[in-house]
């Protein structure tokens, strides 16, 4: 496929990316399937939302988490493997990962057996335990956040995006973060430490194993 009016070329300009195909779209950008030209690779290109660049603080605030996250050497963690921006956007290439996330899963599937969701469960744990030594918070752990590799692996999603999500919230009435999978002190704008994205994670086994949250 071609680039569309949606694509962004200016990022194209110094021929490193070409896009083949938009994968999906959500709160947190739109993401194309992408070549990298000079390693000749598949990658995954995140191009997060336009609105980011009235929010001076969270543009810097998601280039640390961004650089951060690089370091980030997990087969449970997507790997990051650039950031870059054009005059509008700000992009996010990764890993391109084949499978579907875990919320889609289920939507399928509907409930997952005790046994398969703690398999998955000692995958997450894994990645979060690592992530928490490095000094990482995800603040977002749920089922979308999740995916379900081809080869059975899980991978998590979107490290450092919740906190610049949440700065470019911050003054509004929304709170970073989904409700349903949130812990108290986070639903109450407190501080927030690993111990956020235990209580999330427990909410996403829950929804795992039942069917809905809590």
């Amino acid at each position: 496929s071609y680039p569309t009016a949606a694509t962004p070329t200016a990022f194209l300009s110094e021929k490193r990316y070409e896009i083949v195909s938009e994968l999906g779209r959500g709160g947190m950008g739109v993401v194309f399937k992408a070549r990298d030209l000079r390693l000749n690779r598949e990658v995954a290109l995140k191009q997060l939302p336009e609105n980011l660049r009235d929010h001076p603080k969270a543009i810097q605030l998601f280039l640390r988490e961004a650089q951060a996250c690089a370091r980030l050497n997990h087969r449970n963690i997507v790997t990051i493997f650039d950031t870059d921006q054009d005059d509008v956007n700000f992009f996010i290439t990764m890993e391109l990962l084949h499978g579907y996330p875990l919320n889609v899963i289920r939507r399928k599937r509907g409930r997952i057996a005790v046994r398969d969701a703690a398999r998955l469960g000692v995958q997450v744990s894994e990645g979060l335990h690592y992530a928490h030594k490095q000094g990482i918070v995800h603040r977002d752990i749920k089922t979308a956040n999740l995916f379900f590799t081809t080869d059975k692996v899980v991978k998590i999603m979107d490290f450092g995006l919740a906190k610049m999500m949440e700065e470019v919230r911050r003054g509004t009435t929304v709170l970073g973060g989904t409700p349903y999978y949130m812990s108290p002190e986070q639903a109450q704008g407190g501080t927030v430490d690993q111990r956020a994205d235990i209580y999330s994670f427990g909410v996403t086994l829950y929804e795992l194993v039942t069917g809905g949250v809590p």
